[in-house]
This record gives C-alpha cells, sequence and structure tokens, in this order.
C-alpha cells in the first residue's frame, strides 16, 4: 500500500497537544468540503482551504494528481466519520466503495488546512496488542520502572520496532533498549546501535552557524543573498533580505520543502535522495515570498537545508564533514555522521515506518543538515552533556532565545519552552519514514533524555514522561 503524506517529509515541532473528544467546528466543515470536492472531481473546492504555506509546498497540479490517484484506486466516498484527535490533528475514517483510508486533517483556527495525511485504515479495536518483546531493563530503581512505563504503549503496538533510551541525570548516565534491531531477529539494539535522528540534525546545523559566527564566518543579520549565486538575487519576502537568523529561526517563511520536490526522479519512499544543492538554487531563482520573515515561525525543512549549504560554501567543507569536525569529533561522538563506515553499517538498524513496513533509509544528500545525520544512544546523550553545561560559547551561543512569538521560542535551531513545573525544556524531535527521535534538557534540573527509534511513529511522548518525572 503507498503511502500518501503531505503533512511533513522530516517531522516537524508540534508538542504537549490537547486532547479533544470531539473534532473542531472547522474540520467538521472541512472534512464535508473534502467529501464534496473529492466526489464531485472539484479539486480547486478543497485546495481553497489550503493555508497559503501549504499551498506553495503542495500546488494545485499535485493535489489533483494526488487525489486522481486515490479515486481510480478505492472509489468515490461514501461516508467520513470522526475516529480521534491525535498529535494535533482530527482523524477521519474515509470510507470508499472499495475501501476504507485513514485522513488526518491538520486545520487551523481559521477554517483553514494547513497539513494532511491519507493512510491505510487500521481498526484500532482489532490490533493485537504485543506483550512479549526484549528489553534489558533491569526495573531495579525508580527511574528504571518510569522509563519501562513510559515505553510500554509503545511497544505493544505491532507496528513498532525497537528503541534505545538514555537519561542523563547529575552526570549520570543510563541506557534502555527495547525491540529488536531488525524485526524477527532477536537482536536487542544497545547504546552503539545506529539510528536516523532526522531533524535532530537541524540542532548541528544550529550549532555550526553559532561556530561560524564565532569564527567571525558569517553575521547572524548577514543577507542570505550574499551567499547565494547571482540567480537568487531577487529572493526577497515581502520585499525584505532573509538573513541566516531567520533561517535557524524558521522564521524565513520559506516553504517547508521545494515545490518542486516531487518532479523529476523522486522516489517517494527516499524523497530527498535526488535533491542536488543546484535544484536548491534554481527554485530559489523563481520563488516569491509575500510575507516578511522574521514575524511568525513556520517550520522549513527547505530554509534548514539551505543553512546547511550555505555553511557548507563558507567552510569549503561538506555538512557531514563540519558537523564531524567541529561537534562530533570535540564532542567525543564517534558513530555520528551521514555517511557511515561498513562498521557503522553493520550497526545501522531497520526502519519501520507507521504501519510496521520495512523503508529503506533515507539519503538526504546536499540537503543533509535538514535531517540527514544517524547516530547512537551513546553518541546523543554524550551530545546532550555537553549542550547541557555549554561550556563553550558557541553551544552556550546556540540555546540563547532569538525568536518569541506566543509560545513559539527558538534558539539556533533548539525549541526552547517552560514546562508546568516551570522549569526550561531545549530541545528537538526527528522522524523520516522509517525512524523518530528525541533529544531533550531541562538546565534547572541538570538532566536529559534521548529516544531513538527504529520506528516512524513518534516518541515525544515518551521522552516527555521520562522528563516530567525527572522534575520531580
Amino acid at each position: 500500500m503507498k503511502k500518501w503524506a503531505y503533512i511533513f517529509l522530516i517531522n516537524g515541532l508540534s508538542l504537549l497537544m490537547n486532547g479533544q473528544t470531539t473534532p473542531t467546528n472547522s474540520c467538521t466543515k472541512v472534512i464535508e468540503t473534502f467529501k464534496e470536492s473529492f466526489n464531485k472531481k472539484e479539486p480547486q473546492l478543497f485546495y481553497d482551504l489550503l493555508s497559503k504555506s501549504f499551498q506553495k509546498e503542495f500546488s494545485l497540479d499535485s493535489y489533483i494528481q494526488f487525489t486522481n490517484q486515490i479515486q481510480e484506486q478505492y472509489g468515490y466516498i461514501t461516508a467520513c466519520v470522526w475516529s480521534r484527535s491525535e498529535d494535533g490533528a482530527e482523524v477521519y475514517k474515509v470510507e470508499h466503495q472499495k475501501d476504507n483510508l485513514q485522513l488526518s486533517l491538520f486545520c487551523n483556527s481559521g477554517g483553514g488546512v494547513d497539513g494532511l495525511q491519507i493512510l491505510p485504515w487500521k481498526d484500532k479495536a482489532a490490533t493485537t496488542i504485543r506483550t512479549n518483546y526484549l528489553s534489558d531493563n533491569l526495573k531495579n530503581d525508580s527511574l528504571s520502572i518510569v522509563v519501562d512505563k513510559a515505553v510500554e504503549d509503545f511497544m505493544k503496538t505491532p507496528a513498532n520496532c525497537g528503541l534505545s533510551i538514555a537519561v542523563l541525570k547529575d552526570g549520570k548516565t543510563s541506557f534502555y533498549n527495547y525491540g529488536e534491531t531488525k524485526r524477527q531477529n532477536s537482536q536487542l539494539p544497545n547504546s552503539k546501535s545506529i539510528y536516523e535522528i532526522g531533524s535532530i540534525s537541524k540542532v548541528f546545523a544550529g550549532l555550526l552557524l553559532a561556530k561560524a559566527i564565532e569564527d567571525k564566518k558569517v553575521k547572524p543579520d548577514d543577507d542570505i543573498r550574499k551567499y547565494l549565486p547571482a540567480n537568487c538575487k531577487t529572493l526577497t519576502a515581502g520585499g525584505q533580505a532573509i538573513t541566516l537568523k531567520h533561517l535557524v529561526t524558521h522564521t524565513s517563511n520559506l516553504p517547508r520543502v521545494p515545490e518542486d520536490l516531487m518532479n523529476g526522479k523522486m522516489d517517494t519512499l527516499n524523497p530527498y535522495a535526488h535533491y542536488t544543492k543546484d535544484m536548491v538554487f534554481h527554485y530559489l531563482s523563481t520563488l516569491k515570498i509575500d510575507n516578511k520573515p522574521g514575524q511568525k515561525m513556520d517550520y522549513s525543512n527547505l530554509g534548514m537545508a539551505l543553512l546547511g549549504i550555505i555553511l557548507s560554501d563558507v567552510y569549503k567543507e561538506s555538512f557531514d564533514n563540519l558537523a564531524q569536525k567541529h561537534i562530533a569529533q570535540p564532542f567525543g561522538m564517534t558513530n555520528t555522521r551521514m555517511l557511515l563506515t561498513k562498521e557503522e553499517m553493520s550497526r545501522f538498524v531497520d526502519g519501520y515506518n507507521s504501519e510496521g513496513e520495512n523503508t529503506p533509509h533515507w539519503d538526504l544528500a546536499d540537503l543533509c543538515a535538514a535531517g540527514g545525520l544517524r547516530s547512537s544512544a551513546e553518541d546523543m546523550v554524550r551530545f546532550m552533556e555537553v549542550n547541557l553545561k555549554a561550556e563553550q560559547n558557541f553551544v552556550k551561543t546556540a540555546q540563547e532565545l532569538l525568536f518569541e512569538s506566543g509560545r513559539d521560542k527558538m534558539g539556533m535551531a533548539w525549541v526552547i519552552q517552560k514546562t508546568k513545573s516551570g522549569n526550561t525544556l531545549i530541545w528537538h524531535n526527528g522522524g523520516t519514514y522509517g525512524f523518530s527521535s528525541f533529544a531533550g534538557m531541562l538546565k534547572e534540573k541538570n538532566c536529559a533524555v534521548v529516544v531513538l527509534a527504529n520506528s516512524g511513529n513518534r516518541t515525544d511522548d515518551i521522552a516527555l514522561n521520562i522528563l516530567k518525572y525527572l522534575q520531580k
């Protein structure tokens, strides 16, 4: 079954969503319009409800192709039944003539659509629960018991495969591993097992920007056109220059992904592999942005990838090499990079999508800064330990508040939030089709948590439950 997913290609930054027991009024109207538009073959009716930022990354032609494929395979819609609220979306069972699909709608307060995702429908009541899975958690103290409880629902879900968790508290690190490195191989992952860390790679880009500023290679308020080819000289946002600061705080108004990403040789299971630096520059040369930068946070994989490209050009080294030279090696991280050695490949676990299907590893090539790095729990907890101490000036700089609007607070790629207990959580999550990850720290409590999974389903709740305990 092909998976259609146009809400993200790497996990965004949703966290701490409020639960609901009924759909929002705005989504109720949206789902009615979706059904009408689909059955009448009038795609413009629904497409007009997509937010401007979503339309930038999902053209009308792409939407028409998308709905035509579904209609050809599944037929007309006979009913749309609300199921639940989940991860900020309203989830509907969409009953077609030939089979049922699951539609997740991300509706905004203005009655528009910020994202959608369509998957095969799975009746939760009929889903089996896995009760036997491997683990090295001895459950011999309060922390290990909390960790075991936090992973219970995740590991009981058959679609999920394995987990590696690291908890750092007052200088002491504890590792906990669950499941398998590859389905049915009976091999438990360990602290050296390597995972795709997805968008946590963006934090490396933020740190490298801070290092470039410290090295006087760049300035945060530099117009990005200073580092782009001549064909991008007209690139502005609302008539104003986009700066490096805008890129690293997701306030540039650049689309989440290039609109032409799905053109040409795109592999739907490895969507960034074909997209080169030159293609980024060509896309930017054609881009028109109406809204001014620096006004609001609008998550952009393209913006962070561009930051990585700029830093690579400034230093005349690949982003992968820069991440190793200025971060991984000085921090004592021996297994963190995009291009793995032969020995590291032997420890690179298999990935499984949200439905539990084996999925290829991703190759982000020139777009590595957006989400192309791989790492282990051992390396990532070391990464968090260095960031927790923040003894280096550039590490400290990357954590300083650069943008604030309502609940949105950003450092250099780090997300900054106040917890209900009044502590400051500095974090980032990540995800590719076959992997999910979370890394967060509480400065006031001198602790950090890393969760790496070889499953596409999010791990945020696991990390947040552990962090909640660590605040006591």
